[in-house]
């Protein structure tokens, strides 16, 4: 596969997730800033970054990466991390004018046409819901041990990582989409 120079608003940090290949990595996604496309970027291990290259949501990077040889979702990329490079950060000013440009522009009609898209692998989606309600439910703890374990490891030089405190409550979000009569209304767990 073909290496790529990407240029990203960042718009989704996922929570660090340890595991034995990559220790632990973040999955992050956000808008090309070329194509206007919604685009997913992983492994990236966050809290091992160079510090000038650990970024705030809502930074534009550049980074190399290239399309993964086993995830099919088409908005996926493998990611170099050593190339990470912050170029700006967009800020709340004017009504949040420049982030809405980014990351309204490819708005789907609904929930509803996303999820029919998956057959087409396609897994991420900005829309506008209706009726939201939020909802808080307990969440069953990984196992403590396994969980240990993966942070025990060693990196590079052996450096290691405090464990991240497990959160012991779901959040979600409950919604229908707007001017779709038919929805069956959707609940969604907020993993950010």
């Amino acid at each position: 596969m073909a290496i790529e120079r990407k240029k990203v608003l960042i718009t989704i940090k996922a929570p660090p997730n340890p595991s034995k290949k990559h220790h632990e990595t973040n999955c992050c996604a956000g808008i090309d800033i070329h194509t206007k496309k919604w685009i997913r970027l992983y492994p990236i291990p966050f809290r091992l970054l160079d510090y000038n290259q650990q970024f705030p949501k809502y930074s534009v990077i550049s980074v190399d990466c290239q399309k993964p040889t086993r995830d099919k979702r088409i908005e996926s990329y493998k990611v170099n991390q050593d190339t990470i490079e912050i170029l700006s950060f967009l800020g709340t000013e004017n009504k949040w004018s420049q982030r809405k440009n980014l990351v309204l522009s490819p708005l789907s009609p609904s929930f509803c046409k996303i999820l029919e898209d998956v057959t087409i692998h396609k897994s991420l989606g900005i829309f506008k819901p209706t009726d939201m309600r939020f909802q808080i439910k307990k969440s069953v703890q990984k196992d403590e041990k396994k969980y240990q374990e993966a942070y025990n490891q060693y990196y590079l030089f052996d450096k290691k990582l405090k464990p991240i405190e497990q959160i012991p409550f779901n959040f979600y979000y409950n919604f229908k989409c707007k001017n779709l009569p038919n929805c069956p209304g959707h609940k969604l767990m907020i993993h950010d």
